[in-house]
């Protein structure tokens, strides 16, 4: 059994040319106690309560438990309750700021499948989100973006995720995809949220090979709505970039690498969002340096 204690204090302060200023001081404490009563089994249970200066924070948690059915098959399930207050941005950019808005409160279930066999890691789950004055910036009739609360939306759907991992020689072969159908409604309207797709993608390749790394990577963005009556949308899109890396240097203390990306390696014409179009093919050029 483990029980740990957290602490926190956070003050922030916003000042703008257009906007009065502003602080806020909050207090954390939490509690998370974890026990692993036998070798295959394991629960953790977490609680949160948060003193704010401005808002009236309730005590928040989390339930979650794992059992490990044999080697290679386990399962978990997750709950929590959750809450967020609205950031300065939220609140006061200017021009565009919602000072009215509330905080956000919001339930979620969790249950998951994972199976690990030699070299590959699939993970299974399902998921279900129902959230109470979601904050959420989208278009005003005037065409600009501000945040807003939606009363309630209930979000569900399914994650997949898939590793693998392959070492032979001095080769290192590494892959990671993810793929995520997500239903987000509108209570109100019954109506999928805008831009959330229900389709996601994303997908990861990469070949190491001593101090050289070459990588894939592929998005697929399904069909977003840009109205809350789902009349307009936007059509799905996918991207690929690829690129190679070289790590010059790597000891204890310092760390040197070169890099070159090709983004939307075959010159995608695509937006995420409406009447802002994305950049056609272009390269990348970086050099990282940690110290």
């Amino acid at each position: 059994m483990k029980l740990q204690s957290i602490t926190e204090f956070t003050h922030t302060y916003g000042t703008g040319t257009n906007i009065d200023s502003d602080q806020r001081n909050q207090v954390s404490e939490a509690l998370i106690f974890t026990h692993f009563p036998t070798s295959k089994f394991r629960y953790n249970i977490k609680i949160r309560k948060d003193f704010n200066s401005k808002y009236e924070i309730p005590f928040v948690y989390a339930l979650g438990a794992e059992y490990k059915f044999s080697e290679i098959y386990s399962m978990m399930i997750n709950g929590s309750k959750n809450f967020r207050t609205p950031t300065f941005n939220d609140l006061y950019w200017t021009g565009l700021g919602n000072p009215e808005l509330n905080p956000e409160t919001s339930y979620q279930v969790n249950f998951g499948h994972q199976v690990s066999y030699q070299d590959v890691v699939l993970n299974l789950s399902g998921f279900v989100i129902s959230t109470e004055d979601l904050i959420k910036w989208q278009p005003q009739p005037s065409g600009v973006w501000q945040p807003v609360n939606v009363n309630e939306v209930n979000n569900y759907g399914i994650e997949v995720d898939l590793s693998y991992a392959k070492q032979f020689a001095n080769y290192l072969l590494k892959l990671n995809s993810n793929y995520t159908y997500t239903k987000a409604i509108d209570s109100e309207t019954d109506l999928q949220v805008i831009y959330v797709p229900e389709h996601l993608f994303h997908s990861n390749l990469s070949l190491v090979y001593k101090k050289w790394q070459f990588f894939y990577q592929f998005l697929y963005n399904g069909k977003v709505y840009i109205t809350t009556d789902n009349e307009n949308d936007l059509d799905a899109f996918d991207v690929s970039n690829a690129g190679v890396q070289y790590q010059v240097f790597n000891t204890s203390n310092n760390e040197l690498a070169i890099g070159l990306k090709v983004n939307n390696l075959y010159n995608e014409i695509y937006q995420n969002v409406t009447s802002r179009p994305m950049p056609n093919r272009n390269i990348n050029l970086n050099i990282n340096y940690n110290f």
